[in-house]
């Protein structure tokens, strides 16, 4: 079973989904308008016709917004109400500031985003479109059980390079790797505080794959990255040039299922793999 949102609104259905595109991204998916599908003895007045009759926005994972136009011509009535809120639960801190401030824009702020004494990350808002939304990161725990590894290299190439390398899309597919039965087959990278990136890594063979993702928490060009993972680990990746030369320093919580050498391991492989192709 899935639940998902449909809205109404009075003529606006079409500018609120453009404005709702520009804070999550996403396609919007269909849109048709009354004019599209005329209704059987139906004569809708000339400033109906191009309402929407339906308008979809699919963004992230499996999300989807739905709306359409209210006709006052046939008695409908748009009825705002404090009733209902759309929900989000951000990845990170960073992407619940993300959105809510670009949500608000022009709207009003009934609570700012502010830490709770429940422990999550909450505030509250009603846009400029009269669409009231409720924006709440569930805080992750210190873990002072989880083990922290460090990994590091030194190329031979300017830091500007360093850092081109390391984030451009088409280059991490030539690089993310451990080992040679190993290959990225997709990247996308959404390098900004509250941005998304993610790596599609699979067996050569086909046998297995999965995908590493996270969310930036802070972006300092050419200087320092750090994002959380999907699994709620922190990772921080450091960029310290030595004239034409420039040391990364990767650092990241280490996870339960596999040993701490096998970690490291791993992701020194990627590390030198990086440096390799970055020299080349």
């Amino acid at each position: 079973m899935k639940l998902q949102t449909y809205l109404n609104f009075n003529g606006q259905a079409e500018a609120a989904f453009l404005f709702y595109q520009s804070v999550f991204g996403g396609e919007i998916t269909s849109i048709v308008r009354f004019a599209d599908m005329p209704m059987e003895g139906v004569v809708l007045p000339e400033n109906e016709q191009n309402k929407i009759m339906h308008i979809a926005l699919s963004f992230g994972e499996n999300n989807v917004l739905m709306a359409s136009d209210i006709l006052e011509s046939l008695g409908m009535q748009l009825n705002k109400g404090n009733n209902s809120y759309i929900f989000i639960g951000p990845d990170s801190k960073a992407e619940a500031d993300n959105l809510f401030n670009r949500l608000s824009v022009g709207g009003v702020i009934e609570q700012p985003l502010a830490d709770q004494p429940w422990g999550d990350y909450f505030g509250s808002l009603q846009d400029q479109f009269g669409i009231l939304w409720m924006v709440n990161f569930i805080q992750q725990k210190s873990r002072p059980d989880r083990p922290v590894i460090t990994v590091e290299t030194t190329v031979n190439v300017p830091t500007e390079k360093a850092w081109t390398v390391w984030t451009d899309p088409t280059s991490i597919k030539q690089w993310n790797q451990a080992s040679e039965d190993w290959h990225t087959t997709n990247v996308e990278n959404d390098l900004r505080v509250g941005g998304r990136f993610s790596s599609r890594m699979e067996a050569k063979d086909g046998s297995m794959g999965f995908d590493f993702y996270g969310i930036y928490d802070e972006v300092i060009l050419h200087q320092k990255l750090a994002y959380t993972l999907g699994d709620a680990r922190h990772v921080t990746v450091n960029f310290v040039a030595d004239g034409n030369q420039t040391k990364v320093i990767e650092t990241f919580e280490a996870e339960s299922e596999n040993s701490i050498e096998l970690q490291q391991r791993g992701w020194q492989s990627i590390m030198d793999s990086y440096r390799q192709f970055a020299e080349s």
